[in-house]
């Protein structure tokens, strides 16, 4: 009897270590399925990331594109007038030679019909500039006014005594402005020194430097 009641108890305390060994191994599967679900979770993570980081990028980028695109839409429409308003611009200036010319013919022969044709032609002149400056036309400053090749082109110099150095003198051909941008620019005289003001001053110079 007693050597079955040892058998039974040996019988029992085995099945209870395979029970436990068994308890362990399940832990272990348990332990590296969280460990695989961790690292699953976390490339998860990762891949949301940089989804959403592409998502933000590209979500910038056509926020960019519109902006730029209204833009230069935005510009297309204020110049679509441009090339018309440079081709009148030679009108203009025809108009003016003829008013200059109709007004010095009527100082000569003091004519009411030529004083007529001289207001009707100025009428036009002013109603076709007038129409121009609504759309943006706009007359750039040069007599008398400080050199600036942006809004100057000189094709001569002037010596003289009467006006600072840099000067416009004169005027040859008005320069315009359509909006923001030079479409022409003034053909002008500028002053500069007489040869005998330059010399003076080479003079100057040479003595402040002694």
């Amino acid at each position: 009897m007693e050597k079955e009641s040892e058998f039974s108890t040996n019988k029992e305390e085995k099945q209870e270590l395979e029970t436990d060994a068994e308890k362990v191994e399940e832990e272990k599967e348990d332990s590296s399925k969280l460990q695989e679900y961790e690292q699953t979770i976390s490339n998860l993570k990762k891949e949301v990331e940089e989804y959403n980081y592409l998502f933000l990028k590209a979500r910038a980028d056509l926020e960019n594109f519109r902006k730029r695109t209204r833009k230069e839409m935005e510009e297309t429409l204020r110049f679509a007038v441009l090339p018309l308003v440079e081709k009148l611009l030679p009108v203009l200036d025809n108009f003016k030679l003829a008013l200059k010319s109709t007004k010095k013919s009527l100082k000569e022969t003091n004519s009411n019909k030529l004083a007529s044709f001289f207001e009707g032609i100025k009428m036009v002149y002013k109603q076709l500039e007038g129409i121009l400056k609504d759309f943006g036309l706009a007359a750039i400053e040069a007599k008398n006014t400080p050199f600036n090749p942006n809004f100057h082109n000189a094709i001569e110099e002037v010596e003289t005594n009467e006006f600072e150095p840099g000067l416009v003198v004169e005027e040859l051909q008005k320069g315009y402005k359509f909006l923001d941008r030079v479409i022409r620019p003034a053909l002008v005289k500028v002053s500069k020194r007489t040869g005998e003001d330059t010399k003076e001053e080479s003079e100057k110079n040479k003595n402040e430097e002694c």
